[in-house]
């Protein structure tokens, strides 16, 4: 493990001191701006990159978004000298591997970067490294079904999710079940070709393009999976261009390869040549939850490097009557901000990372599982009942209701429209 190489990107010499006696054990390089940063790239494969994010001439994060664009699979862990709650989730989000607060506690701090360089990456399942394709609920099962018929039948598939699902970690699963898994998956964000459509099409067709007669070309290397994400913010004719010319297929296209579309909602698009597979949203899937919560809360105390018991039974009956609007990124930001707010111990309400709205909104599905009027249709309630006894008080005359209740006709002539004009009901 001695020849393990570290890169420590650092401009404080007091940091970059206490962190060279911690790790003295292993061949440590030093860089304190980005020129040296660089120098040190093309020199040296490194096992372990360690940046602090308050570095003078620029901030850790950004400098870290450059190495990611050399170095896409390194492992980096970020120092700071602030217990920023929302850096670390930020970063961690961006693919940093581990987050710590300056000073360092030796111990544990040691303790990470020996285990990031012994840990040896296993192949896993694609469903395996997907947490919220995990569960047993009948929504995820129908989910799985109607995935396996679609891919079976057809080889276009409008794939429709909310914000906060992961779309690109569901095609991933997608095609490990196609006919061609040992092919690759091309990926395009729609919206980076917006006012480029004829770069578009060249790129869609050189990707899918049959092998030239005679051409040596490895499995591996040719497309199985074109995933376009982002359907549901182009044009109108943009998305009518695009289904036209995917269902025909025409030139020497390659048919076989599975063409994935991404977008939030159909907006009135209704394909041929098509199967639509929704992804499963998070509230219709509540029976999954306390194994959505145990997947999630194990990968945020090994990433923060945390001794997280549990959550109180208290912290998920609240979560059980939660929406999640934000569906599975919601949930594990909410989770990732309850573990770096407790060191260690049982995660209650306190930890919980719920506004106000997030709050009413529990009460709201609470009280409707109870059978109570929701908060919402209590009030509903009460303004009903206080316009129809003074529709009667006044004789229908809305003008003086508006009087009595110091409000503008037009407010109160609106809202009872709302409410249904038959105020006796």
């Amino acid at each position: 493990m001695n020849s393990k190489k570290i890169l420590i990107i650092e401009d404080n010499p007091k940091v970059e001191a206490q962190l060279q006696e911690l790790l003295s054990e292993f061949k440590l390089f030093s860089a304190s701006n980005l020129a040296e940063v660089n120098a040190s790239l093309e020199a040296e494969r490194f096992d372990l990159i360690i940046i602090d994010h308050d570095l003078k001439a620029e901030a850790g994060l950004s400098l870290f978004r450059r190495i990611q664009h050399q170095i896409p699979q390194a492992k980096v862990i970020m120092l700071a000298a602030n217990n920023d709650i929302p850096l670390a989730v930020t970063a961690t989000k961006l693919g940093i591997t581990d987050f710590f607060q300056k000073p360092v506690p030796p111990e544990a701090f040691r303790a990470a970067v020996v285990r990031y360089l012994t840990q040896t990456e296993e192949p896993a399942s694609p469903r395996a490294a997907v947490p919220w394709l995990r569960g047993q609920s009948q929504t995820l099962k129908q989910f799985f079904a109607d995935l396996a018929a679609a891919v079976a039948t057809t080889s276009n598939l409008l794939l429709v999710g909310e914000p906060g699902i992961d779309k690109r970690a569901a095609v991933d699963y997608i095609h490990a079940q196609s006919n061609y898994p040992n092919k690759k998956i091309v990926a395009f964000d729609l919206l980076s070709f917006k006012n480029q459509e004829a770069s578009f099409w060249m790129t869609i067709q050189e990707a899918m393009a049959e092998p030239a007669p005679g051409a040596h070309q490895a499995e591996e290397e040719r497309c199985g999976t074109l995933f376009l994400n982002n359907f549901s913010r182009m044009e109108k004719g943009f998305q009518l261009s695009l289904i036209s010319f995917f269902s025909d297929r025409k030139a020497r296209l390659d048919k076989r390869v599975l063409v994935v579309i991404g977008c939030d909602q159909l907006q009135g698009v209704e394909p041929q040549k098509f199967a639509t597979l929704i992804l499963p949203v998070l509230r219709q899937r509540k029976d999954d939850l306390p194994q959505l919560l145990a997947e999630y809360l194990a990968l945020a105390a090994v990433k923060y490097d945390r001794q997280i018991v549990g959550l109180t039974p208290e912290l998920l009956s609240c979560l059980m009557d939660f929406d999640f609007p934000g569906n599975y990124l919601e949930l594990e930001n909410m989770i990732d901000q309850a573990v770096l707010s407790l060191s260690s111990g049982t995660i209650g309400l306190k930890e919980l990372p719920l506004n106000i709205a997030a709050l009413l909104n529990v009460v709201d599905n609470k009280c409707a599982r109870q059978g109570r009027l929701a908060l919402r249709e209590a009030k509903q309630v009460m303004e009903k009942e206080l316009l129809a006894i003074l529709e009667k008080k006044n004789g229908g005359d809305k003008a003086q209701t508006a009087r009595f209740l110091d409000l503008p006709q037009t407010v109160v002539t609106d809202r009872i429209a709302e409410l249904g004009d038959d105020l006796s009901d």
